[in-house]
């Protein structure tokens, strides 16, 4: 059985790099940075004020409390020279006039028709002015690849005038579930602009049936992860139809993901049905829930492509979609290794658990406070405690937890973006 700190490393070393694109600024969001990106100019171009005041020359200011009004500055005005020994009504992002060094703030002084009058000590030189080149100067790296862009990054970028940003490809993800017992909800909620699988009332459901939750589950997810969706199937337990399928939808993506049928039952085939079309390379990962997870490859007429099999488990199949497929995900999008991994936090627990002596444990908790509570009954089929979570706790392998102690906890919050 295959760590699951080795098969996380295993994942993202072989996950296929995908290459970049030019894009809008605009469109931009939630995208991975390919490159480096640099300020083209100083920022601010020329020393300007932070607040509604006075702008002056320190020196004046000697031996004096107070100095005449010899112009105003609006911003996005130019500013004419400072003349000698006054000062320069000014506001937030008006530019310093030349000559001034200082602002005082409207509060602290009073005005005589032309003439300031400082009511508090004269601030020292410097206060208030924005210097040039103080907030980034030309050349400084204002983002870095393999960075998330999110609105303020965004809006850092706009300041320097970049319009266009090269950002990685978003993977292409053709999704398929399989199993007798499936049934469809229907397109008017898978969207995303897949393939839709067909439409059925759930209101007919039979006691032999179960809606595929699985389906948009694990579509909405890696939607949020920035992947397009591209092909939703849904296979009946048949090996020929099962290989006839995933060679279909893997010629049109980047990244095929099964759910269902990875196990060693009569009617699971996935194994069967990769080793037909390439190679099995992952098949026991000591994860729990998430037993059985697979990773092979799938030839193709566009080439080999990456399948990667989930359990049919709900909750199963949501804990390996985000501890493993996640960091293949981060693999394709070539971020750095440490940026696949969310923070974590250690967190007092006040239950008890006895973990599994073989695999890592995931629990659903919610943070109450300053400590942790289970989140309902943890059981593979059920997604009502994940829904009842504000995230995930992890036990080692054989590892016994009591009121009190500590556990390593990640939010959902953190695992549902880069």
């Amino acid at each position: 059985m295959l760590a699951l700190n080795q098969a996380i490393q295993n994942l993202y070393q072989n996950a296929p790099r995908l290459g970049n694109e030019e894009i809008a600024l605009g469109d931009a969001c939630g995208r991975i940075c390919a490159h480096n990106l640099q300020a083209p100019f100083n920022w601010p171009l020329w020393p300007t004020s932070s607040m509604d005041g006075y702008a002056f020359a320190h020196r004046d200011c000697a031996g004096r409390d107070k100095l005449p009004l010899s112009q105003t500055i609006y911003a996005g005005a130019k500013a004419p020279p400072l003349q000698a020994s006054s000062c320069a009504r000014v506001f937030t992002g008006s530019l310093l006039p030349q000559g001034a060094d200082t602002v005082v703030v409207q509060e602290n002084v009073t005005r005589d028709k032309d003439v300031i009058n400082f009511i508090q000590p004269v601030p020292a030189r410097g206060t208030h002015v924005r210097q040039a080149a103080s907030i980034y100067a030309h050349n400084d790296t204002l983002i870095e690849a393999g960075r998330a862009l999110w609105p303020q990054h965004i809006s850092l970028l706009a300041s320097a005038g970049i319009a266009r940003v090269k950002v990685k490809k978003r993977p292409r993800v053709a999704l398929l579930s399989t199993g007798d017992e499936l049934v469809q909800l229907g397109p008017q909620v898978t969207g995303g602009g897949a393939k839709q699988p067909p439409l059925y009332q759930a209101d007919s459901l039979q006691p032999w049936q179960s809606i595929d939750s699985n389906q948009l589950q694990i579509a909405t997810l890696f939607q949020q992860l920035g992947c397009m969706v591209v092909c939703q199937m849904h296979v009946p337990d048949s090996q020929d139809l099962l290989v006839n399928c995933m060679q279909d939808a893997a010629s049109d993506c980047d990244l095929l993901l099964t759910c269902g049928g990875a196990s060693v039952g009569d009617r699971d085939y996935l194994h069967q049905a990769i080793a037909k079309l390439g190679e099995v390379n992952i098949w026991k990962i000591s994860i729990r829930p998430g037993k059985p997870f697979l990773f092979g490859w799938i030839d193709t007429q566009n080439g080999t492509k990456p399948v990667l099999g989930l359990p049919g488990n709900p909750l199963s199949a949501l804990i390996t979609s985000l501890m493993l497929v996640r960091p293949f995900l981060g693999g394709m999008l070539d971020l750095p290794f440490h940026a696949i991994s969310p923070p974590t936090f250690r967190i007092p627990c006040d239950f008890s658990f006895s973990g599994d002596a073989r695999r890592t444990l995931w629990l659903q908790v919610t943070q109450h406070g300053e400590k942790l509570q289970l989140a309902g009954k943890q059981l593979s089929d059920q997604l009502s405690c994940a829904a009842q979570a504000s995230g995930v706790a992890m036990l080692e392998p054989g590892q016994n937890i009591s009121p009190g102690q500590t556990l390593p906890y990640i939010p959902y919050s953190s695992l549902l973006h880069w």
